[in-house]
């Protein structure tokens, strides 16, 4: 009997509880702007940050301005989805599905998004980025401004 609380006692110490499991998840604390672009010769909004540097290339260099709609934050843990309504109607849903870590290098977000407009329509797309590097998403034209395209960016980054 004394072998069988022995065992018992370590597994229990072995085996972590519940909610330590669960906050072992990394969570990503990711930005989502929400981008119009056009051609009015105005540059890049400086609230698009980061972004800049991408969208001086091409495809998107195309355009001569860009314009902070909307920017949003939210925490996503590993595995869970995070649901953002967005300013010009329509949702986003951000999952990140996985965390990737090699020795030397940044971590690497396997993500994926469903994006729902305010006609309904439905988009879906996955992508892995280095932790902290953009990810540009999007391209319909902009409700009520028949010149200028909409764009998502996502950055997300974990420690």
């Amino acid at each position: 009997m004394n072998w069988l609380l022995t065992a018992a006692a370590l597994l229990a110490i072995a085996l972590p509880a519940p909610a330590a499991r669960a906050q072992s998840k990394p969570a990503a604390a990711c930005d989502v702007f929400e981008i119009e672009a056009n051609n009015d010769g105005k540059g890049i909004d400086p609230g698009l940050g980061g972004l800049a540097r991408v969208l001086k290339k091409p495809p998107f260099a195309s355009w001569s301005s860009f314009v902070l709609i909307a920017r949003h934050r939210a925490k996503v843990a590993t595995a869970e989805t995070a649901e953002i309504a967005l300013k010009v109607g329509g949702r986003l849903d951000l999952t990140v599905r996985d965390v990737v870590r090699k020795q030397g290098k940044k971590p690497r977000l396997r993500m994926a998004v469903a994006w729902v407009n305010a006609k309904g329509k439905k988009a879906t797309a996955s992508s892995e980025v280095d932790s902290g590097d953009p990810w540009l998403i999007g391209g319909e034209p902009m409700p009520g401004k028949p010149k200028s395209t909409y764009f998502l960016g996502i950055a997300c980054t974990v420690r």
